[in-house]
């Protein structure tokens, strides 16, 4: 079989370059900054930073701080999720508090999770069956 030009070797090189401008998520070596919407974190953060009381942790949560991270303990084995080339993961903490927020309320959607916790909605969703999964899991609910 006979080699191929060079002339065409950097017209596909060219051709290459052109269209990982023009489709840069269909290249590895794409950066995730382009992926995310940027979210602010301010009710996580808040909760975070042990601005809540007690009692409005309850009420947010029907479950007491201590209960919480508890929880967090228990299903840390199942909820640990791996880290990827483009994000981090979300944290345990995140996933069993996202599960608890939807738990503790008749109609949460997951549109509210995402404003909440500035997670998008299919993120929520996965988190939350995730949370469910592994309660079902630990607990031996069938």
């Amino acid at each position: 079989m006979a080699a191929i030009p060079q002339r065409n070797d950097r017209l596909t090189m060219t051709v290459a370059l052109m269209l990982k401008n023009l489709y840069p998520h269909n290249f590895r070596d794409f950066h995730s900054e382009y992926y995310v919407k940027p979210r602010t974190e301010d009710l996580w953060v808040n909760y975070m930073l042990g601005r809540w009381s007690e009692d409005e942790f309850k009420r947010k949560f029907r479950v007491t701080f201590t209960q919480y991270k508890e929880l967090c303990d228990m299903l840390q084995p199942r909820l640990q999720g791996g880290s990827t080339n483009y994000k981090k993961p979300l944290s345990v903490e995140k996933k069993v508090a996202i599960g608890l927020y939807r738990l503790s309320r008749e109609h949460c959607t997951y549109s509210t999770l995402e404003e909440i916790f500035a997670v998008g909605e299919g993120t929520a969703c996965k988190a939350f069956y995730q949370f469910v999964n592994a309660v079902v899991q630990v607990r031996g609910i069938r």
